[in-house]
Formats: structure tokens, C-alpha cells, sequence
């Protein structure tokens, strides 16, 4: 994994839950749709239950349990877990974090408050010599950024996978479904030989799986937006958000939008 992909709504609900937990450590997972590895949606935060809470985390095991009990039966996967460093000037993880870590396939991010930067996320990885920690550089992306993103994808005959909230705030994952056609606040998709509608605003993420000609045409005609939106912030000098547009061009698939022309 080159980059770890952050939603700043995630990341602002980090730094709460380690703000409101000082000074003990908390912990929890970044969840998201079931086959990807970098598509995170929504929090679990979970209880810490260790003994010496103050200077490390463990996951309740009955809440862990049922986390993963949902995630099977929605088709979701944990994309990260997180724990805090309440008072720590780095957020680089421990020793006792990187040899007790059990999952070395996930990513680990560490939320230091106190830390410039308060947020960074890590793999663990088995040497020869040993486990390392070695940092996943974290691509930050807005609500706007997705939703540019999310219908550049929602395009007829787009195949997609996609997660959505449902009116009881539950989140359910498609693994595979065709585009049919886009509305003025919903799409129709097909799944399972099923007609479904799901309105715009319920939808979290999307994953493009398979690319009709008009979805490339149209994806193209969103990266010009998007760099017609760093120019016009350029222009008006408005802090670092070009940055921020140059990885929403980077966020979809097979481009490489050249800044700064």
C-alpha cells in the first residue's frame, strides 16, 4: 500500500474520541466495503478494557465479537485500527505497539493529540532483523472530494461496488452491482437481477470495478473541474487546498492530472 486514504470526517472523529478519552488511551477500527483495502466510511470505537489504561489499549472482546459479526453479515472489512497516545509529542508507535501488534496485514494509525502531525499511520512489518514500523503517507480527502469521486463512478452500465447507509442508519455493502441510470437524487442500480434505488445521500463509498466507455468520458470531464478548481484557488490564494484537489484527481482511477499548467 503506497498511501492510506483518510476522510477528514474520520480524522476529525479520531482526535474527539482520544480528546475525550485522555488521559487514557482509546482505541477502535476504521471500517469500510468488504474486498478493499483503502476505502474507510465510518468509526467503531470501542471500550478500552486493559488494566493500565493510561499507557495501553485492549479491545472489549465481546464488542470486538459483534463488530466482526456485523461486518460479515454487511459485506464490510476493518481497513485500519487506531489507538491514541494521549500525551505523547509524537505519534509514532511504541515498541510494546509494534511487537504486540496482531494483524500485520492492517494498517495502524496512531492519534496523538499533542502531536504536530496528531494523526499518522503505520505497517508492521517482519524482517530478518525484526519488526519495523514503516509510515503509510496519508491522503486526506473532503466530502466534496468523494462525492466529485463517488459520480464520476455512477455512471450507466459502470459496474461498482458500494456502501450505503439505510434509513435505520445501518450501513450495507453492494459487492458487485451495474449502474443503470443516475437521477436527480438517487441511482438505480442493478443487483441480483434486481432493480434498486438508492438516493444519493445515503450512499458512503465507491469502488469502480468495471469502466463503460461513457464512465472514462465522464471521469475525465471530472478531473477538468477539478483542476479548473485548483486554478481558481491558485488565483485567490486559498491556503494549501490545492493540494487537496491535485489527490482528489489522483483519487480516481488511471489518472494523473498535471498541476500547475
Amino acid at each position: 500500500m503506497d498511501t492510506f486514504t483518510l476522510p477528514t470526517a474520520l480524522e476529525a472523529e479520531m482526535l474527539d474520541h482520544a480528546r475525550r478519552g485522555s488521559p487514557n488511551e482509546v482505541i477502535g477500527f476504521l471500517i469500510g466495503p468488504g474486498g478493499t483495502i483503502n476505502m474507510p466510511h465510518r468509526i467503531v470505537q470501542m471500550d478500552n478494557v486493559s488494566t493500565n489504561p493510561t499507557w495501553y489499549c485492549e479491545p472489549d472482546a465481546e464488542q470486538l465479537e459483534k463488530m466482526f459479526a456485523e461486518l460479515d453479515a454487511f459485506g464490510e472489512d476493518h481497513h485500519a485500527v487506531y489507538h491514541s497516545h494521549p500525551i505523547s509529542p509524537s505519534a509514532m508507535p511504541s515498541d510494546k505497539d509494534i511487537s504486540q501488534a496482531e494483524d500485520l496485514d492492517t494498517v495502524h494509525i496512531i492519534v496523538a493529540p499533542n502531536a504536530v502531525p496528531a494523526i499518522r499511520a503505520w505497517r508492521i512489518e517482519a524482517r530478518r532483523e525484526g519488526r519495523v514500523a514503516v509510515e503509510v503517507p496519508i491522503v486526506r480527502t473532503s466530502s466534496a472530494d468523494q462525492i466529485v469521486t463517488m459520480q464520476a463512478h455512477l455512471v450507466p452500465d459502470n459496474v461498482v461496488g458500494l456502501a450505503y447507509s439505510t434509513s435505520a442508519g445501518e450501513v450495507r455493502s453492494l459487492t458487485r452491482v451495474r449502474v443503470v441510470r443516475m437521477q436527480t437524487d438517487s441511482v438505480v442500480v442493478v443487483h441480483e437481477r434486481r432493480q434498486t434505488t438508492i438516493g444519493l445521500d445515503r450512499i458512503r463509498s465507491v469502488q469502480l470495478l468495471e469502466e463503460a466507455a461513457l464512465g472514462a468520458r465522464r471521469r475525465g470531464f471530472a478531473a477538468q473541474l477539478l483542476r479548473h478548481a485548483a486554478d481558481l484557488i491558485d488565483e485567490h490564494r486559498i491556503g494549501d487546498s490545492r493540494a487537496a484537489v491535485e489527490a482528489s484527481c489522483h483519487a480516481l482511477p488511471g489518472l494523473r492530472p498535471r498541476m500547475g499548467e
